[in-house]
């Protein structure tokens, strides 16, 4: 990692999360509305970070036509599509935004009578959703990059699986931050039966959001980099399959 990827994916994520743990306690009900309300700072920042992760993941589905193979861009137009579906449940598609009423048909079986539907049936899709970013953050950004990075060396091969899909070993540090806040608010609760942090859900996700942002930005930056450079990623995983006996041949 260069120093400059140091200080963005490492130094940056900890400080962040340093100041978090200084200020985590908001001393009037109008920081606390700043911070951690439906219009504040997490929960409007999350969202603008999936958005912007659809964004680069639809750009990068049309960037690549001839330079990745077609599973690989249906992955890119899934992520997109994904990212945007979760930008709109968090901001309740603009309900807290411009003061939409909800209507009486959500009324009735969503947990917080807002517009949206992660809320519905005592926020069963939220827990659903929760529970699979606990087991796809940690294992999806972390757990099999190392791996790869284990088993075929320092840098993943181009044309691979993992080429077009993981993140390096770059969002560690953001999934281990993210991964940590509601630890330890559970492990506070065990002793003292009340947690440290005011809303650790809605914080683990603005961490979630950032790392989703990243991995977005550096699979758009390795695979349309191939492309600048005039190397098709399609072409060298048809050459690494072949083989150099076929090639000789």
């Amino acid at each position: 990692m260069s120093r400059k990827g140091f200080i963005g994916f490492v130094v940056l994520p900890l400080l962040s999360f340093a100041a978090y743990l200084a200020t985590h306690r908001p001393m009037t009900d109008t920081v606390w509305d700043v911070i951690y309300s439906e219009q504040g700072f997490f929960e409007l920042a999350t969202a603008g970070c999936f958005a912007a992760a659809g964004f680069v993941m639809f750009a990068l589905w049309v960037g690549s036509a001839g330079r990745a193979p077609t599973v690989y861009r249906l992955f890119f137009v899934v992520f997109s599509l994904g990212a945007w579906f979760v930008a709109l449940e968090e901001i309740s598609y603009g309900q807290h935004i411009f003061g939409w009423q909800t209507p009486q048909s959500l009324l009735a079986v969503n947990a917080k009578a807002e517009l949206n539907i992660h809320n519905i049936s005592d926020n069963l899709l939220s827990q659903a959703l929760r529970g699979t970013g606990n087991l796809v953050f940690p294992i999806g950004l972390l757990v099999v990059p190392l791996l790869v990075r284990w088993r075929r060396g320092r840098a993943m091969h181009p044309g691979s699986w993992a080429y077009f899909t993981l993140p390096g070993a770059e969002l560690a540090t953001l999934v281990l931050i993210a991964q940590s806040i509601t630890a330890i608010d559970k492990g506070f609760k065990a002793i003292n039966d009340h947690g440290l942090f005011i809303r650790p859900g809605e914080v683990q996700e603005f961490y979630w959001s950032l790392a989703v942002v990243a991995h977005a930005a550096i699979l758009s930056r390795r695979v349309m980099s191939a492309r600048e450079s005039g190397i098709s990623s399609v072409s060298q995983d048809a050459a690494h399959r072949t083989g150099p006996a076929s090639r000789a041949a």
